[in-house]
C-alpha cells in the first residue's frame, strides 16, 4: 500500500532533512496543517507522532502544554499515537528524577508510548520504520479522524474547568481532585482554591472574577 506522511506545516522548517530523507526513501510527503501532533503515517496502520527536542519538552511540562498536546492525540481515532523525543537540548531545571517520572506519567498515565532518538537522522530513520510498519500491515486500518471521540461525563467536566483563566487540563485536574463536584468548585473561595498545588493568587483571582462577573445581555 502507498504510504504518505504529513509533516505539520508549523513543524516542516524545523524537520528538512527528516523530509528529504523520507523522499528518498519513495515515500509520500506532503506538508500541511495538523490539528495534533508533527507527522501523520497513513497507510494500512496510522500513527500520529509528536516530535520535541530534550528542551522542548521540559519547557512544555513547565507551561504545562504538553498536557494539552497529549489530550490532542488522544482525541485522533483510527490512529496510534507516539511522542517522539530528541535528545538534544538541555534539562535545564529540570531534575533527571522528574524526567522519570514525566516518562512513566506518559507511558502509564497516558498510555501514549514515548521513543527516543539522538538526533534528526535517527528520527528520520524512525519515522521510516513506521512508514515500513505501515505499508507491510495486514490491519487495513480506516482513515484517521481529528475529532474528539464521544464525551464521557468526566471529559465533559475536565473541558469545563479547564476552560476558566489560566487553567488548563493538569490544574483542572488538580482543581477537581480537591474540591470533586463543580458546584463545589463555583462555590470556593480564593483561599481555597489557593490550597490546590498550582493555582496562585493571580490564578485564584481570575477564577472568581470570571464565576462572579455579571452577565450584561
Amino acid at each position: 500500500m502507498t504510504v504518505r506522511v504529513v509533516v505539520d506545516s508549523k513543524e516542516a522548517r524545523f524537520v528538512k532533512p527528516v523530509i528529504s530523507h523520507l523522499k528518498s526513501k519513495g515515500f509520500r510527503v506532503d506538508v500541511e496543517p495538523l490539528p495534533f501532533g508533527d507527522f501523520l503515517v497513513e497507510g494500512n496502520e496510522n500513527y500520529v507522532v509528536e516530535r520535541k527536542t530534550l528542551g522542548d519538552l521540559c519547557r512544555s511540562v513547565t507551561s504545562a502544554r504538553l498536557w494539552e498536546q497529549l489530550e490532542g492525540l488522544k482525541t485522533v481515532e483510527n490512529a496510534e499515537s507516539l511522542l517522539l523525543v530528541e535528545l538534544t537540548g538541555r534539562l535545564g531545571e529540570f531534575e533527571p528524577s522528574s524526567l522519570y517520572g514525566l516518562i512513566l506519567a506518559v507511558a502509564l498515565g497516558w498510555k501514549i508510548p514515548m521513543v527516543f532518538t539522538l538526533k534528526k537522522s535517527d528520527t528520520a530513520l524512525l519515522l521510516e520504520r513506521l512508514c515500513v510498519r505501515a505499508s507491510t500491515s495486514k490491519r487495513q486500518a480506516e482513515r484517521p479522524l481529528f475529532k474528539p471521540k464521544a464525551e464521557t461525563v468526566d471529559e465533559k467536566v475536565l473541558r469545563v474547568v479547564a476552560s476558566l483563566p489560566s487553567v488548563e487540563y493538569a490544574r483542572a485536574r488538580s482543581l477537581l481532585r480537591r474540591f470533586k463536584t463543580l458546584r463545589n468548585l463555583f462555590r470556593a473561595s480564593m483561599e481555597e482554591l489557593m490550597e490546590v498545588e498550582g493555582i496562585g493568587p493571580a490564578t485564584a483571582k481570575e477564577i472568581c472574577d470570571i464565576l462572579d462577573y455579571q452577565w450584561k445581555d
